[in-house]
């Protein structure tokens, strides 16, 4: 996909199991994947990954609502 090593975050809602292939598959546009935020594996701090102010805008750019929320 020409995306180099960058890694990505994403909801489970993002995925699909595909029982008769035993596989995930991830329900996110090309476009919309060049375009997420993303980070590199070899930067010196990862994003904080408990942070629901970070993981609620990663829910959000993929159009989904935090399982945290009521």
């Amino acid at each position: 996909m020409g995306m180099g090593n960058k890694l990505f975050a994403m909801p489970w809602k993002a995925f699909e199991f595909a029982k008769t292939e035993n596989k995930l598959i991830l329900n996110v546009d090309k476009e919309k994947l060049k375009n997420a935020p993303g980070f590199d594996p070899e930067a010196a701090k990862w994003p904080n990954f408990a942070d629901r102010t970070w993981g609620s805008s990663i829910y959000k750019y993929y159009g989904y609502e935090p399982y945290w929320k009521p």
